[in-house]
């Protein structure tokens, strides 16, 4: 059974990573392809790519026939040019269309190659099969063996963190973060993607689009030069560590001026002036009262208005689980206190809870109002005052604790 060997001179923290790789590979695969072997067209890639790993090489699929029964690989190295998709002139000039000479050529005149051939299991059989064919195993010299197999995009990709990059750089991309930022963040989480990988993330993502529905939305929001941001929800295929899907999960807009918006099912964030008025300032999507959509919304806000401006003392809020959750968590520095409507059912709650008489309860309301509402410290105390000689110990117990 074949083994792999690490090459001469190669550092022990670049063995580990392609040894775990090998490792995870079937052993018959770092055998040469041979002729006749039965493989459907996934089975033969992986195969065929394990094998040109553990050599050093790469392999693409260069061609496939219109019935889809003949695929061709060959080395990544194959071909004499580049395909020069864009008609770019040969070499830089003052007058041609190119930026800067070749500075990157795999093609080598590499004449590796086997296929895999849809057929009759024997001549003339209607049962049939995919089986392997040889055309050129040998890659003639034209090109060296790579001693890092890793240093193939397509290779990089069977790294444990390459998913765990991916999967970062999603989301940096949608928060809008450039690639200098990003490599600083991911690096301190020992995660690492170079420049293509990092930008080709948004290009695989925004293969599933978003809805038409949702169009007409984002367009009025850049036309009015609102600031936008997106939570995705995304499907990693395991053994690409790409996105194969993504569905949206969260919509996050905010504009510098002030806009009424009505009829619209958003969650409204209203702030208070330091002249007592107050104006809305987000709006968001909310599609559960959970504890990430509200940490979502507590980090847009940090990222577009309090890296500016101090965040707030008291956040008054109603008695959603999820936001008692975040609270701490995203805003840790700010006191999170009911609104007066919210804590005047608690409390009142709590006195029918305990079985207080109908005329008791009447006579207290407005007195829990007037202690709720208290706008000066004197007739906070004159109206706690009163409110606790109208109530029993666990009542007054519970309103000084909460």
């Amino acid at each position: 059974m074949a083994s792999w060997i690490p090459p001469t001179g190669l550092p022990d923290f670049i063995i580990a990573p392609i040894r775990e790789a090998i490792e995870k590979m079937p052993p018959h695969h770092l055998l040469p392809p041979q002729a006749g072997e039965v493989l459907d067209p996934d089975q033969a890639y992986e195969r065929l790519q394990d094998y040109a790993f553990s050599q050093g090489f790469c392999i693409v699929i260069s061609s496939r026939d219109k019935a889809n029964t003949n695929i061709r690989y060959t080395c990544i190295h194959h071909g004499h040019t580049t395909r020069n998709w864009r008609k770019l002139d040969e070499h830089k000039t003052e007058e041609s269309n190119r930026q800067k000479e070749y500075t990157n050529i795999r093609a080598r005149g590499c004449p590796w190659q086997v296929y895999i051939s849809y057929k009759g299991i024997t001549r003339g059989a209607d049962q049939k099969a995919w089986f392997l064919g040889i055309t050129n195993g040998s890659h003639a010299g034209t090109h060296d063996m790579v001693p890092n197999p890793l240093a193939y995009s397509l290779h990089a990709k069977r790294q444990p963190q390459y998913a765990a990059a991916i999967q970062q750089a999603i989301t940096l991309r949608a928060a809008q973060i450039s690639y200098s930022q990003a490599s600083r963040i991911m690096a301190v989480q020992d995660l690492k993607l170079d420049r293509n990988a990092f930008y080709n993330t948004q290009r695989s993502s925004n293969k599933q689009q978003d809805g038409p529905e949702l169009l007409p939305l984002l367009d009025f929001l850049n036309e009015k030069r609102y600031h936008i941001r997106s939570r995705y929800c995304y499907e990693m295929d395991s053994a690409i560590a790409e996105p194969i899907s993504r569905q949206l999960e969260q919509l996050f807009f905010m504009s510098d001026s002030q806009i009424q918006w009505t009829q619209l099912p958003l969650t409204i964030l209203t702030s208070i002036s330091n002249t007592g008025d107050s104006f809305p300032m987000p709006f968001c999507f909310l599609p559960s009262e959970s504890k990430v959509c509200f940490d979502f919304i507590f980090e847009s806000l940090k990222e577009l208005v309090w890296e500016e401006y101090p965040p707030p003392v008291v956040i008054v809020r109603d008695q959603a689980k999820g936001l008692s959750s975040s609270l701490p968590y995203s805003m840790p520095g700010s006191i999170g206190q009911f609104c007066e409507w919210h804590a005047f059912e608690n409390i009142k709650k709590h006195i029918m809870d305990h079985e207080y008489a109908k005329e008791k309860i009447n006579t207290t309301k407005p007195l829990i109002w007037n202690y709720l509402q208290a706008n000066t410290s004197s007739t906070l105390t004159a109206a706690r005052t009163k409110l606790f000689k109208a109530l029993k110990s666990p009542e007054v117990r519970y309103i000084k604790n909460n």
